[in-house]
């Protein structure tokens, strides 16, 4: 990949278009940038990096802060760059999200980020996702890789150079992506630990169970219960310990739980006697009670029967009530029906009679209304012609206001026109004395310039030295020089003299072309003020005055107004007076409809109530030929004692029947008792209660007892198998623990460097050690050049202590003296050229391990500073041999050899603005 053109716009310290054509620097070869410090040199590459990857090259840069502070807000931010790969041109524009001052200068907008990838064939794509991708396809490398590689910047691989292990361990960890191997041994690591805690665990839990475990008052299991408890039996005897435990308790269960059986019979026996006893207790105590009852009851049985017989000799008479009943309720209804045709009758009456009176009342209404309505025509008829007035004089008003707006401007002009007349004697006045005081330097001018010219003997005379030619001549002697007079002037008098004689000229001409555009300006005004009051027919006679006259036509055309506001005024309160009519006749033609409707409605009802009055009269007369009483109230009276004799009669016929029916219900109760008893005497006994509770006392005790011991046996019957089968779970588990372990924790030690006695190095570190070989080897075919063949690096291979990691410590070989050291003793110089050479051999490897890509271009960052000149010398030619091939090398340094050294330069320089600007130069 080697770019070809790079354009800057409002990004970084470059705040205006910046165009670096890269084609100038050619194919191969080392280039130089340089420039002045934080101008922004660094910034080339970050902008080819974030081209390339929507990313600067820098960690601590985010893309939205890469947005130039020096920029205009109407200039966007973005980076467009060409590059060619594998003979291909490629084009990428991209431009950051970022935060900029509104143009209109108030508040701030976003704007979003976007970029656009180009293929050589034409087609392009502008999702920034898409692009990323894209990238990545096309270069085979990430943005690590690449900056990696692309970059080689001397202060961060310093830090390589002299690191521990486990410092220099995190920085391969992130460029070889070496974390696989560093999860594989936390893995083995965590899993050793979790096994670790699982087995401690299983273990508790058996010392937990252990001490659960119930034991009974046995001297067989006394002494081996005493051990397991102390833990000082071995598991698998405890758990036969527990099985005989278990065996005996069993044997115990059934013993006790058989004499128990025994003792529930006996104590059935005692129940059933007992309550047999009280079941011929309550039967003797029934059959008595039976007996007293009856010969209660029934002489009462008797006598209720026959008020029974005798009141039902009463049904007849209820039942020819009964009929009556019925023959006067049916009547009841017609008596009903004349009571409401009279209520009828008179609710009519008295409604035709209202009807009657309303009529009259709308009437007369009517009338008056109608007449009222007459007057309000008449009253709006002479009123219907105020819009037409109004809009006339509205029209009036506005072309008044409209002149009037027209005068006030002509006020304005006249005002600007009269400040305008009151400038040009001030302006006259100050032409005159910058054009006298132009005349004086003029002079003064002139006549130093002749004098200077009268002097140029006596002044080329001044620098005759005896021995060298005259410029004039060309003698080398001077016998006789000429004079300088002493008021001739020198040649910086004349200039400054005649720079202060320029100066006054153009200050004069500057003051009569003002003066001249015064004076036309003033007669343009007048011209056109003039003009203006025409239009409006203000003539304007030789003494009138501008002034006078539109401040006396203002001041008439605003009486106009006012006249108009009022005539406006009274118009509007006739037209509010019309509406008011108009609303008030429209209310009364309203009434007047509604006033006829009325009348007219109501006359047909009482029509129409009159005829049914005379219906409810012929019915009314019908009704009262077929009914017996005068009333409704009379017929109710006499139906209501009717209804009274036959209920007096019925109720005395219930009371009997329930009487006699309620005494015969509990007579055959207490037969049926007393049979059911004397059938429960039979085959009695005597038993005697208080014996029989004493024994159910005695054995309810003896069953209580057993009881308790039944339970206490099963409890820990049930503990202790629940124990066993969560000891023989347990010790299961152990031994698969167990056995997993010695897989485990071997595998974890060896890959975290925690076997005792060895060297401590973990399973990532040995991978990165292989890495870590090859860059060495790389690392040295530039050391020794620049070194002149007097160092090589070597990767320490024994630990000094096996007490901290190791495996990536470095030394470096002295072949001069034939020594071995620690890189930390090189001197500045050799220190730099020990970091650039590892820094060279790192980005081979990672071109290795990215597939063996090349790129055409690299950039070197500083660190040349410490070297000497043999040593600077040696770096440059280490330098140049990367260029091999078609690679491009960019050093960015601000050392003066190197200016000298390399003819091909991008020159960045700060502005005194605050931006920069950067050129490519060839200087060859």
């Amino acid at each position: 990949m080697r770019p070809t053109k790079l354009i800057m716009t409002a990004f970084g310290p470059y705040a205006v278009k910046t165009v670096l054509d890269l084609e100038k620097l050619g194919k191969s070869g080392l280039y130089l940038i340089t420039g002045d410090t934080g101008a922004g040199k660094t910034t080339i590459f970050d902008a080819i990096t974030y081209a390339l990857y929507g990313e600067a090259s820098g960690y601590d840069r985010d893309a939205s802060m890469l947005r130039s502070k020096y920029a205009d807000p109407s200039t966007p931010t973005s980076v467009e760059l060409e590059f060619v790969y594998a003979g291909k041109q490629y084009r990428i524009v991209r431009n950051p999200e970022y935060t900029r001052a509104k143009l209109s200068g108030k508040g701030t907008t976003t704007e979003k980020a976007s970029a656009v990838l180009t293929y050589p064939d034409g087609r392009s794509i502008d999702r920034i996702k898409d692009v990323n991708s894209a990238i990545v396809d096309i270069l085979g490398l990430t943005r690590d890789q690449f900056s990696q590689i692309a970059m080689i910047a001397q202060g961060d691989f310093r830090k390589l150079l002299i690191s521990s292990t486990d410092e220099r361990k995190k920085i391969f960890t992130k460029l070889f992506h070496t974390e696989p191997y560093a999860r594989l041994q936390q893995k083995l690591k965590d899993d050793s630990n979790s096994l670790e805690k699982e087995y401690d665990e299983v273990k508790r839990q058996i010392t937990q169970y252990i001490g659960e475990l119930m034991w009974p008052n046995d001297d067989r299991f006394r002494e081996n219960a005493d051990l397991a408890v102390s833990d000082k039996l071995p598991l698998e005897e405890t758990i036969e310990l527990i099985g005989e435990v278990l065996d005996a308790d069993d044997s115990k269960y059934k013993e006790v739980s058989d004499y128990q059986e025994e003792l529930d019979k006996h104590l059935d026996i005692v129940k059933r006697r007992i309550t047999q006893a009280q079941t011929w207790a309550n039967s003797e105590k029934v059959l008595k009670e039976a007996e007293d009852g009856l010969k209660e009851k029934l002489p009462e049985l008797e006598l209720a029967k026959k008020a029974f017989e005798e009141a039902r000799e009463l049904e007849p008479e209820i039942e020819n009530l009964t009929k009556e009943i019925a023959v006067q309720s049916s009547d009841l209804k017609e008596y009903m029906a004349r009571e409401s045709l009279s209520n009828r009758s008179a609710l009519l009456n008295a409604e035709v009679n209202k009807n009657k009176e309303s009529v009259s009342s709308w009437k007369n209404e009517l009338e008056a209304c109608i007449n009222f309505c007459d007057l309000k025509t008449e009253e709006f008829n002479s009123l219907k012609d105020l819009d037409t007035t109004k809009i006339k004089l509205e029209t009036e008003k506005q072309e008044i206001e409209r002149r009037i707006a027209v005068i006030r401007s002509l006020i304005l002009d006249s005002k600007v026109l009269n400040s305008d007349r009151l400038m040009l004697p001030v302006l006259s006045r100050d032409f005159n004395d910058n054009f006298r005081a132009m005349q004086v330097k003029n002079k003064a001018y002139q006549d130093a310039y002749n004098l200077y010219l009268k002097e140029q003997a006596g002044i080329l005379a001044e620098g005759l030295v005896e021995g060298e030619p005259c410029p004039v001549c060309g003698s080398t002697e001077h016998p006789k020089c000429a004079v300088k007079a002493a008021n001739a002037p020198s040649a910086e008098q004349l200039n400054s003299l005649q720079e202060l004689a320029e100066n006054a000229r153009n200050e004069a001409a500057e003051l009569s072309n003002k003066l001249g555009e015064l004076k036309a300006k003033i007669a343009e005004r007048e011209t056109n003020l003039k003009n203006r009051m025409k239009e409006l027919g203000l003539e304007l006679g030789e003494t009138d005055s501008i002034d006078a006259i539109l401040d006396s036509s203002e001041k008439a055309l605003k009486e106009r107004i006012d006249s108009l506001e009022k005539e406006i005024e009274e118009t509007d309160n006739k037209i509010e007076q019309r509406s008011a009519i108009e609303t008030e006749l429209s209310e009364a033609e309203s009434r007047k409809n509604e006033l006829q409707k009325m009348i007219e409605n109501t006359e047909k009802s009482i029509i129409s109530k009159m005829s049914e009055l005379e219906q409810i009269d012929r019915q009314i007369k019908e009704l009262d030929g077929k009914l017996k009483h005068a009333t409704l109230k009379e017929a109710q009276e006499e139906l209501d004692s009717i209804v009274g004799q036959k209920e007096t009669l019925e109720s005395s016929l219930s009371k009997a029947n329930k009487l006699y029916s309620d005494l015969n219900t509990l007579v055959e109760r207490m037969l049926a008792s007393k049979e059911a008893a004397q059938r429960s005497l039979e085959g009695k006994e005597e038993i005697n209660l208080e014996e029989e509770g004493e024994k159910e006392e005695k054995l309810n005790e003896q069953i209580k007892s057993i009881d308790n011991d039944l339970s206490q046996i099963h409890l820990r019957i049930e503990t202790n198998r629940r124990v066993k089968n969560n000891l023989v779970e347990r010790e299961q588990k152990s031994k698969e623990i167990e056995r997993r372990m010695s897989v485990i924790r071997p595998l974890s030690q060896t890959a975290n460097g925690s076997l005792g006695s060895k060297e401590k190095i973990m399973l990532e570190t040995y991978i990165q050690m292989t890495y870590f070989d090859r860059i060495i080897e790389k690392a040295n075919r530039r050391l020794l050049v620049m070194t002149g063949e007097q160092y090589e690096l070597k990767r320490r291979e024994e630990a000094e202590d096996h007490r901290s990691q190791t495996g990536l410590e470095l030394n470096v070989i002295d072949h001069y003296n034939g020594s071995e050291r620690s890189v930390r003793s090189l001197s500045g110089g050799e220190s730099f050229k020990a970091s650039l050479s590892l820094a060279l051999g790192l980005s081979d490897e990672i071109q290795s391990s990215a597939g063996g890509i090349r790129l055409d271009t690299m950039f070197v960052d500083e660190g040349f500073g410490s070297l000497d000149e043999n040593s600077l010398q040696q770096a440059y030619e280490a330098l140049a041999g990367l260029t091999e091939g078609n690679r491009l090398v960019g050093i960015i340094s601000h050392v003066g050899e190197l200016k000298e050294k390399i003819d091909k330069q991008i020159i960045v320089k700060k502005d005194k603005t605050g931006g920069s600007t950067a050129e490519i130069k060839n200087f060859s």
